[in-house]
């Protein structure tokens, strides 16, 4: 038992934190209501929207200018993405886009036109400020 304990305990230590943001968008179409009484297809067109805009929000498009827009935070220094690797190099643009991309998960809430984000990352400021940026970028 004292071995499992000590085991448990060590590896509990040894395990780097990993902190996670939430964010959420409220997908709007304008025309919902009037679309809602009078469209037969209504509910088929908004889930395709809300679809889309899932993709939209994994794209690479979409990490590569929140890569951008990243780079000219004036905390820019401070956040993982942009740290030397163990080598001394530096992730490229697109290596850059996939470490974001990795770290996101974006996930439509079931009948409603909200989409969840979350982002994961070593510290609690990286990955809230991360969420926050994706999300300014995305609008």
């Amino acid at each position: 038992f004292v071995v499992v304990l000590v085991a448990t305990a060590i590896f509990t230590f040894m395990q780097e934190p990993v902190y996670e943001a939430t964010a959420t968008i409220l997908v709007e179409d304008e025309k919902s209501v009037e679309r809602a009484l009078f469209d037969v297809n209504y509910l088929s067109q908004q889930s395709t929207m809300i679809a889309n805009q899932v993709e939209v929000l994994k794209s690479r498009t979409l990490a590569e200018r929140v890569v951008q827009a990243l780079e000219a935070a004036p905390y820019r220094d401070s956040l993982e993405i942009f740290q030397p690797l163990s080598d001394g190099t530096y992730l490229t643009m697109r290596e850059q886009a996939d470490w974001l991309m990795e770290h996101l998960t974006v996930t439509p809430r079931q009948e409603s036109d909200v989409i969840e984000l979350r982002f994961t990352a070593g510290s609690a400021f990286e990955a809230a400020e991360i969420c926050n940026v994706i999300t300014r970028t995305y609008q």
